[in-house]
């Protein structure tokens, strides 16, 4: 996860917003901002398959999901991800188009 904090100022800023978006069992998903920018980071640390409900607090409704290299969708600001693969993670950027 450390080498995209070098393209991503979202991430490297210490002068961004940080903001806790769900935390359900063991998942956590956390949203920072820096300006203009975001990204939606979400863990399943546990061992089990989840199915997730997400308010991202965004006025973005398609995201690009950095490592499986497809788009998710939010619907009034939800993001709904089924099955969250057990001891993994998953990294969101607003916009289809948003991926390396």
């Amino acid at each position: 996860m450390l080498a995209p904090r070098v393209h991503q100022p979202q991430w490297a800023s210490g002068r961004d917003c940080f903001e806790t978006l769900l935390t359900f069992d063991s998942v956590y998903a956390y949203r920072r901002l820096y300006e203009e920018d975001e990204v939606i980071v979400i863990l399943n640390p546990g061992s089990a398959l989840t199915d997730l409900m997400i308010a991202t607090g965004s006025h973005t409704n398609v995201w690009y999901d950095l490592w499986r290299g497809h788009e998710r969708t939010a619907t009034n600001g939800v993001l709904l991800l089924d099955c969250m693969p057990a001891v993994s993670f998953t990294v969101l950027l607003p916009g289809a188009v948003a991926g390396p």
